[in-house]
């Protein structure tokens, strides 16, 4: 009795507030998926942007195993690991290769992408300039081969595709590789962003490009050592250039998302948002927040925060016992999201309305996020007086793969449909896990997570925002860290069931009648696999997903 009635205040709670609390509109938008997924998500139509390269390969002889390059073997003929002799241009192609009698063991260059299993087999046309040898390798039949443009057919998978340039001409060196499926050689140039992938985001509210921006892990300082559009592949640490995001979203209805990378000197900072500004269309509103989850331990920021903020407020918050450095980098974080702000709104000028910024926190630690936005010990305080919205991350399903729930979990994983049966009732209803949560999964996402983080933002007169949100299941963090096979398969297939969707509904509905604004899910288009099963859709050629149609719904 007492089980049902708290179940029954929860739903009452959030089913009696009032409409004019509501937005008419459902905002939900979601995040791009990361660097190591864009051959997987497929987002522009020069695949060869999404090629990983260059690797340094050498000539060794199979079928005799010898060596043809002096110091090649079949360990290394791929990938001697000697990119630090390469002699790029400023766009990343190679000028030269050295030949075989010299110090280095490669003697060629390989950019390769690997082929998952939504990968489109078909017509593909490679486009470059210069003088030399150059072969598209791997599951390949090639249909003709003349000079600056090779067509072939892509016919498996397994195989991968490479592009491979055996030899170049110093004085008229191979550059400007393009490789576009045959339907889009005359329209990629004009369209950067792949039409296919296009069609399946348009609808969204917003989209953040944190996990494009490589804002985990960049260490870019100074503006001229950005990304650009003209660099030879997109998919290295600098990230995806400024100008291919903000094409996206003016071929959208979506507001951009941008992360600041973390060591970036002001100048690069004014010059990201004069960029964003001259190039974003429509009057959009553009999202800015200072670098990801600068809370976070798993991240280099959070250590570089926490050094600089302990040594600049030495003296400070003695009594916070072990919370002491979580307080003093809210407060430094507060003064950095505060400076990235003003900037932006500096650049936007009159238009600076706009501009939305963001201070975001660990969803359950809502006092940690009220510091940040108070920031008493900084010039700022209180910095939330420039934001316009509080945003944190209320995923659900996390707690199932915690440590203490491990043996339970292993069991259901090895009990087929049963154990799957299982799994979905502790996240609907609750009831199935020892000592679990009492009403399931997205009742304690309430509980701990929206809740609290949403009256922190009316306590400051912010929007809510879920920076990033959907189910949780895969866990990465020590000890939590799961590595049993059958874990990780019983939710990759439980984020592929049908039932997933309804959970996502009932999800959904609890943010938006809890008084969550904005709400961006955990990733967008890529496969699900048993270690990154965040996905909405399994790739931009298929149509439909127990998570992408919640989403969509959603949004109508």
């Amino acid at each position: 009795m007492r089980l049902f009635s708290s179940i029954s205040t929860f739903f009452l709670f959030i089913t009696t507030i009032s409409l004019s609390q509501l937005s008419l509109a459902a905002p939900v938008g979601f995040n791009v998926s990361g660097l190591y997924k864009l051959n997987s998500s497929l987002p522009f139509s020069d695949l060869f942007k999404l090629s990983q390269g260059w690797y340094t390969s050498c000539e060794y002889d199979w079928r005799n195993k010898r060596a043809i390059d002096p110091g090649c073997t079949a360990g290394n003929s791929f990938n001697t690991k000697e990119q630090g002799w390469l002699d790029k241009d400023a766009n990343g192609w190679v000028r030269s290769l050295p030949l075989r009698e010299e110090r280095p063991i490669f003697t060629s260059v390989v950019s390769s992408i690997n082929l998952p299993q939504h990968f489109p087999l078909g017509r593909y046309v490679l486009l470059y300039e210069g003088e030399g040898n150059i072969q598209v390798e791997g599951g390949v039949s090639i249909r003709s081969n003349q000079y600056g443009r090779i067509e072939f057919d892509l016919t498996e998978l397994r195989r991968g595709l490479k592009v491979h340039v055996k030899t170049t001409n110093p004085r008229n060196y191979i550059k400007n590789i393009h490789l576009v499926s045959a339907q889009n050689e005359r329209t990629f140039k004009q369209n950067p962003i792949n039409p296919a992938y296009l069609s399946k985001v348009r609808s969204f509210s917003a989209i953040r490009f944190m996990p494009w921006q490589n804002s985990k892990n960049t260490t870019l300082v100074n503006w001229s050592d950005r990304p650009t559009v003209n660099a030879s592949h997109y998919n290295t640490a600098k990230g995806v250039p400024i100008e291919i995001m903000v094409d996206l979203v003016n071929q959208t209805n979506a507001a951009p998302w941008f992360s600041m990378p973390y060591k970036a000197n002001s100048d690069f900072v004014h010059n990201f948002a004069r960029l964003v500004k001259q190039r974003l269309r429509g009057g959009k509103k553009v999202y800015v927040e200072y670098s990801n989850e600068v809370w976070n331990s798993l991240y280099p920021v959070h250590h570089m925060a926490a050094r600089l903020a302990m040594s600049r407020w030495s003296g400070q918050y003695q009594n916070k016992g072990g919370l002491r450095k979580q307080y003093l980098i809210a407060n430094w974080y507060g003064e950095k999201s505060a400076e990235t702000c003003n900037i932006w709104k500096q650049e936007f000028g009159a238009q600076s309305g706009r501009v939305v910024c963001v201070i975001s926190s660990f969803a359950r630690t809502p006092d940690i996020g009220r510091e940040a936005l108070a920031c008493p010990l900084s010039r700022y305080a209180p910095c939330a007086s420039g934001m316009g919205a509080y945003a944190v991350a209320p995923y659900f399903g996390d707690n199932v793969a915690q440590i203490k729930n491990r043996a339970q979990v292993k069991q259901w994983a090895h009990s087929g449909t049963a154990g799957l049966n299982k799994l979905f009732n502790e996240l609907d209803h609750g009831g199935e896990l020892n000592g679990g949560p009492t009403g399931g999964s997205i009742r304690l996402a309430y509980d701990n997570g929206m809740k609290g983080s949403i009256a922190v933002a009316r306590e400051f007169g912010l929007e809510a925002v879920a920076y990033e949100a959907g189910q949780h299941l895969k866990r990465d963090d020590p000890p939590h860290t799961i590595h049993d096979p059958a874990i990780k398969q019983m939710f990759l297939q439980a984020n592929l069931d049908p039932r997933m969707g309804k959970l996502y509904t009932k999800y959904l509905n609890t943010w938006r009648q809890a008084g969550g604004g904005l709400l961006l899910h955990f990733y967008g288009i890529a496969e699900s696999e048993p270690n990154t099963a965040f996905g909405m859709l399994e790739s931009v050629n298929s149509n439909s997903s127990p998570k992408y149609n919640a989403l969509i719904n959603y949004l109508h």
